[in-house]
C-alpha cells in the first residue's frame, strides 16, 4: 500500500479544516504524511509545508520547507517558499536577503524578482527611490507585452462600460473583502461587470462574486496572451489588476 497522495491528504484536510477546524485538520496532516515516502520525497515535502501555510502553522511549514531543501541542497523553490514564509512571519529583512539572492542567481525568472518588489515593501525604512528602482529593474528585464490590436469602441457617452477585473482572490482574502462592496456598487444598469479568476481558490465567498458579475471567466494557468487574447474578444473598455505583484498575480496580460 502507496498509502494517499499529498493531494489527498491535502483535500481531505481542507475538508476537516471547515467541518472539524484547523487542529484536526493539522492532526490528520501529521498523521497521514508522518512515512519513509513523505520524509525522502523533497516535492512532498514542499506541497506539505504550502498546505502547513495554508492552515495556518508556520512552524511545520518551515520545517517542512527545510526538509525539502535538505533533501535537495540548492532548490530554488524550496528557497523562495523559505522567503516568502520569513515575511509571513515577520521577518522582511531576511527574506529580502534570500530573495536577493534568487534574483542575483536566476536573472530572468520573473516569479523571484515580483516577489522582491512585493516583499521590500514591508522593510522598515524602505525608500521610495529604492522601490522605484526595483520596478524598473522589473521593467527592464520583463518588458511589457506586445499590445494587440486596438478593436474599435462605441463612441457613444451614453452606453455602458464593460469592466473586467482580473484577480486570484475572488475568495476569502482581504483582496476579496476590498472587492466585493465595488462589485455591489457596479450594478447593472450602470456597467458591464467581468470578473476574471486566475487562481485556484474557491469558497463560500466565491459564489457571491459570481452573483454579482454579468461573466465570470476561469483562466486558471492558461498563457498571459490567452489570457489578453480574451479580454480583448469581451470588448473589455476597463481592466482593473487586483494582484500587483502578490501571489497569483498575471502582469503579463498587461
Amino acid at each position: 500500500m502507496h498509502g494517499p497522495s499529498i493531494h489527498d491528504v491535502a483535500a481531505t484536510a481542507r475538508r476537516l479544516r471547515l467541518t472539524d477546524g484547523r487542529a484536526a485538520a493539522k492532526a490528520h496532516v501529521e498523521a497521514e504524511s508522518a512515512t519513509e515516502r513523505f520524509a525522502r520525497d523533497p516535492a512532498a515535502q514542499l506541497a506539505l509545508g504550502g498546505l502547513y501555510t495554508e492552515l495556518g502553522f508556520a512552524d511545520e511549514a518551515e520545517a517542512a520547507f527545510r526538509a525539502a531543501l535538505a533533501l535537495k541542497p540548492g532548490s530554488i523553490t524550496a528557497r523562495n517558499a523559505i522567503a516568502t514564509l520569513l515575511l509571513e512571519r515577520g521577518q522582511p529583512d531576511a527574506a529580502v536577503a534570500e530573495l536577493a539572492r534568487l534574483v542575483d542567481e536566476q536573472p530572468r525568472q520573473a516569479l523571484f524578482l515580483s516577489n522582491l518588489l512585493l516583499t521590500s515593501q514591508y522593510v522598515p525604512g524602505v525608500t521610495a527611490e529604492s522601490l522605484f528602482d526595483l520596478h524598473k529593474l522589473w521593467r527592464a528585464r520583463f518588458p511589457a507585452p506586445t499590445p494587440l490590436a486596438a478593436t474599435p469602441r462605441d463612441p457613444d457617452p451614453e452606453r455602458k462600460l464593460t469592466v473586467a477585473f482580473l484577480s486570484a482572490d475572488f475568495a476569502h482574502h482581504a483582496v476579496g473583502y476590498f472587492m466585493r462592496p465595488l462589485f455591489a456598487a457596479l450594478t447593472p444598469d450602470r456597467c458591464r461587470l467581468i470578473a476574471i479568476a486566475s487562481g485556484a481558490r474557491r469558497d463560500a465567498v466565491t459564489p457571491l462574486f459570481a452573483a454579482l458579475a454579468h461573466d465570470w471567466h476561469d483562466v486558471g494557468e492558461k498563457p498571459d496572451a490567452e489570457v489578453a487574447a480574451l479580454v480583448a474578444s469581451l470588448g473589455v473598455d476597463v481592466l482593473v489588476d487586483m494582484a500587483g505583484h502578490t501571489a497569483g498575480n498575471r502582469l503579463g496580460v498587461f
